[in-house]
């Protein structure tokens, strides 16, 4: 069973995204669902009562694509407003909570900045900054 929790860290959510023969995978498809639906369950709880808009990016790590097309698939699901940054930076991930064209109420970047390629790693900005 997934320990979720054993995935963040004091400032976003980092796992093993691919598999190696040492590392089992923890940030897998399934884990990254789970985590959409924390997103929106923190939103809601957060007092957001109107139509809730994501961005969500990648790096280009192996693993990339295909959590980011499960975190647009999951988070479509539950009726979110996503625009998918494809690959993108970090900061452009954190601007379209800023800026007005795009009015995300939240940026979804899944980078793992200098980790080995076997990991991933989710971060989360609101309009009011990093999560």
């Amino acid at each position: 069973m997934e320990k979720l929790a054993e995935l963040q860290n004091e400032s976003d959510i980092r796992g093993i995204a691919i598999a190696t023969k040492e590392y089992q995978a923890n940030l897998t498809v399934e884990a990254v669902r789970k985590i959409a639906r924390g997103i929106i369950n923190w939103l809601c709880q957060s007092g957001i009562k109107e139509k809730i808009t994501m961005g969500v990016g990648r790096d280009s790590r192996l693993s990339g694509q295909k959590l980011q097309e499960t975190m647009i698939e999951e988070l479509t699901v539950y009726g979110v407003d996503v625009y998918d940054f494809g690959l993108a930076t970090t900061p452009a991930l954190f601007m379209s909570t800023q800026f007005s064209q795009f009015s995300c109420d939240v940026g979804i970047m899944l980078t793992a900045s200098h980790l080995p390629y076997y990991y991933n790693g989710i971060k989360i900005f609101s309009q009011k900054g990093g999560r």
